[in-house]
């Protein structure tokens, strides 16, 4: 059976470049997190909404248009839009992960609905809306890497 002939040097040499693109794919992945982030909080803030109109609760006297089902939901208090993050979560040779996500107590109820509320998704609409672009930064931030140490011989 005919081996490659220089499998051992190509291997070291893959698993150098991997080393140098991993914290290329991270930066990319935490900018993508980034966008998907700043989305969800336009989304939040910016759009009219269209549920019913109360007495604010944080804002004495004033008025509250709230959100329908399906539409972002509605800031009043600012909480919510200002609890997203993007947070590495693990950056090892097995993976890299960022999450974004928000951290208020109501976060996870108007994203997935209650048994009494229906949902007023944030931060799905964000990801979907962002996820092709993402895609196509990483791929093309890798390619540029690996161009790059091509180039230097590495």
């Amino acid at each position: 059976m005919a081996g490659f002939a220089n499998r051992n040097r190509l291997n070291i040499k893959l698993g150098a470049m991997a080393r140098t693109v991993r914290p290329v794919i991270a930066r990319t992945l935490k900018r993508g997190g980034l966008k998907i982030e700043n989305d969800a909080a336009e989304g939040i803030i910016d759009p009219p909404k269209t549920g019913r109109i109360y007495s604010s609760k944080h804002r004495k006297g004033a008025k509250h248009q709230a959100s329908a089902p399906g539409e972002f939901p509605a800031a009043d208090s600012g909480r919510l839009h200002q609890s997203i993050t993007t947070v590495t979560v693990e950056n090892s040779e097995r993976a890299v992960v960022i999450e974004t996500a928000a951290n208020t107590p109501y976060a996870e109820a108007l994203e997935l609905g209650t048994s009494k509320m229906q949902p007023r998704p944030y931060m799905t609409p964000s990801f979907r809306r962002n996820a092709e672009a993402i895609k196509d930064e990483v791929t093309l931030a890798v390619a540029q890497e690996v161009r790059k140490q091509a180039r230097r011989g590495k």
